[in-house]
């Protein structure tokens, strides 16, 4: 499953840039915020989930909706729900090559990272 987060863009353009995750994932989901995008511009391969902020009166509505998956954090009053289900597709499993390329993005990822006793009495 990949989720693309929808930037302040015109919808058309987002949706160009969602083939670049749809290539390894089974399910795709543009994220944005609640009332966005209509639901019916959301391509056909792809689903929609919307996350915002509700009051109790206004989380029993939104439940009632016939949606898939739906979550709601009271104290906070957010919530996250599968507007438009994403259909699951048959995809090639990764490449050797990219789960390379992919082990090696994370170890310059742990060496660019400052060593956590390296700081913890103030010096270096």
């Amino acid at each position: 499953m990949v989720f693309g987060i929808i930037p302040e863009c015109p919808p058309e353009l987002a949706f160009s840039f969602a083939g670049i995750g749809m290539r390894h994932s089974n399910e795709f989901y543009f994220v944005t915020p609640a009332g966005l995008i209509n639901a019916a511009k959301i391509p056909a391969d792809c689903g929609l989930l919307e996350a915002g902020h509700a009051t109790s009166a206004e989380w029993k509505e939104l439940i009632s909706r016939p949606a898939g998956f739906f979550s709601y954090d009271p104290d906070n009053w957010a919530y996250c729900m599968i507007t438009v289900p994403a259909p699951w597709r048959e995809t090639p499993g990764p490449t050797w090559q990219l789960v390379a390329a992919m082990l090696r993005h994370q170890r310059r990822q742990f060496a660019e990272q400052p060593s956590p006793a390296r700081h913890s009495n103030g010096s270096n």
